[in-house]
C-alpha cells in the first residue's frame, strides 16, 4: 500500500486518504541510505518501485491514488512524480560508484536539484560553457 496524505491521530481516521505520488518518502529512503549505508533502505526502495509499477502504472505513465484504502487511482499525475519521486528512485539505485552530490561543491535540494555551494564556481563553469567566451576562459 501506499500512504495518505494525512491521517489523523487523534481520532485514528483518514483525513486526506489520497496519494498523489509524493517524493517525500522516497527522499528519506535515499538520505537514510547515503547516511547509514544500510542496505535494509535498498529493499523499502526496491518496495516502493514494485509497488508504484504494480498499483499506479497506466498506459500513458503513472496515476495519483484518490483512496489508499480502497486502491481507486485518480486521472492524473503531478510532475513532481517525475522530477522529484523517480529521480530519488534513480539515485538510490544509481550503480555508478561516485560520491553524493551532497558532498564537494555541491548540494542536492529537497526537489532533487543540483545547486552550486559556491558562486564562483557555479558561475566560472556556466561562462566558460558559452560559445563566445570560451575562448576568454582559454586564456
Amino acid at each position: 500500500g501506499f500512504l495518505p496524505e494525512a491521517f489523523g491521530l487523534d481520532t485514528e481516521n483518514l483525513v486526506r486518504a489520497g496519494y498523489p505520488l509524493r517524493p517525500e518518502f522516497v527522499e528519506s529512503v535515499y538520505h537514510l541510505f547515503l547516511a547509514t549505508g544500510d542496505h535494509q533502505y535498498l529493499r523499502v526502495g526496491e518496495a516502493v518501485l514494485l509497488q508504484l509499477n504494480k498499483v499506479t502504472r497506466v498506459r500513458c505513465g503513472f496515476a495519483a491514488v484518490l483512496n489508499v484504502e480502497s486502491g481507486l487511482l485518480e486521472d492524473r499525475m503531478e510532475s513532481f512524480f517525475l522530477s522529484e519521486t523517480l529521480k530519488y528512485l534513480y539515485l538510490l539505485f544509481d550503480p555508478e560508484d561516485h560520491p553524493p552530490p551532497t558532498r564537494g561543491d555541491y548540494i542536492l535540494t529537497t526537489e532533487a536539484h543540483l545547486l552550486p555551494l559556491r558562486t564562483d564556481t557555479h558561475a566560472a563553469h556556466a561562462t566558460c560553457m558559452h560559445p563566445d567566451v570560451q575562448t576568454a576562459c582559454q586564456r
